[in-house]
């Protein structure tokens, strides 16, 4: 019976969305946290525990939503609104604020820049979930409505398994391949690679290439924004860090907001800092958010990063003093 069949595929995709994102979220926690700070979430939903948590919980809703009828069903529907809701609030903010953030929403198999892609679909996932939680789909649950199936909705539910199996089972092959690789370099690894011909602006308004910025003296761009509290701790503590590299590597924090709010924030760094107000060097240097930060060498190509999230930003400049020390 097709009623029965399209009752199963709405709680049956969720779920095993929500089930696949948790299981691979739970891989890469670090990416988690990073995902959390650039999205500028309250400092006690950027630690560890949520991270783990989140995907926990993700897995739980997904469970139910597969496995519940009737009232539970509705029950585990409108836990995941709330949490595709969330997503959504989240991606919305962060397009009107342009900010260049990785969503890593649904773990490594779909992760990418936040976009209007990214908030169309959760506005879908947002509106399936309220269907099963209010019932408007009459749903009997996946259970229920493999009970009622016959010969051809077995036959065209296989197909669509397989179909979905040669589309998703590689995905999944490679994001547990590159999670095994890093927990904390989540952006492309540029180490050793050509500087690429981005621009930015400095604090006089001139356009500066990031070879041209480099040719004399090695620099080491750390991207940030004024009220991203993991990029405080790094930005306020850079007079610290100069000091150590005693001046053989350049600092200077770039920022996709105006530089006068940088300057309102932290006025130390108004004449070095620089401006990436279409965010498009950190596009072309695959930076998913902030805080993260990158070397650029003297010889025309990329000393190491970037490397994303408060902890690994913070060991990058650890390897750079060490580095300058020996």
């Amino acid at each position: 019976m097709m009623v029965s069949s399209i009752q199963l595929l709405l709680p049956l995709t969720l779920g095993m969305m929500l089930i696949a994102s948790g299981m691979l979220k739970l891989r890469t926690p670090s990416a988690t946290q990073a995902a959390a700070a650039s999205f500028v979430l309250p400092k006690f939903l950027q630690s560890r525990l949520v991270a783990v948590a989140l995907p926990i919980a993700e897995i739980c809703i997904g469970g139910g939503l597969v496995l519940a009828s009737g009232l539970g069903l509705r029950i585990f529907g409108a836990f995941a609104a709330v949490l595709f809701g969330v997503f959504t609030f989240l991606v919305a903010r962060t397009i009107l604020r342009r900010d260049v953030v990785e969503c890593n929403c649904f773990g490594a198999m779909f992760s990418g820049h936040v976009g209007p892609p990214t908030l169309l679909r959760n506005i879908a996932l947002t509106i399936g979930s309220l269907i099963l939680a209010f019932g408007l789909d009459g749903s009997v649950g996946v259970v229920g409505a493999v009970a009622n199936f016959d010969v051809s909705d077995f036959f065209w539910m296989g197909i669509v398994a397989l179909l979905v199996g040669w589309t998703v089972i590689p995905r999944m092959k490679s994001a547990s391949s590159a999670s095994g690789a890093s927990d904390e370099l989540v952006g492309a690894d540029w180490s050793g690679q050509p500087i690429p011909e981005a621009q930015l602006t400095n604090s006089t308004g001139q356009a500066v290439t990031l070879r041209d910025l480099s040719s004399k003296q090695a620099q080491l761009l750390i991207f940030g924004r004024p009220g991203c509290d993991a990029c405080a701790p790094i930005i306020e503590a850079l007079p610290e860090w100069r000091a150590k590299m005693h001046a053989a590597v350049q600092i200077k924090v770039v920022t996709s907001r105006s530089l006068e709010s940088l300057t309102k924030a932290y006025a130390g760094e108004a004449e070095s800092a620089l401006h990436d107000g279409s965010s498009m060097a950190a596009t072309i240097l695959g930076i998913p958010g902030v805080p993260s930060a990158i070397l650029l060498g003297t010889n025309g190509e990329v000393g190491a990063g970037p490397a994303v999230g408060q902890d690994a930003v913070i060991g990058l400049l650890d390897s750079v003093v060490a580095a300058v020390d020996g």
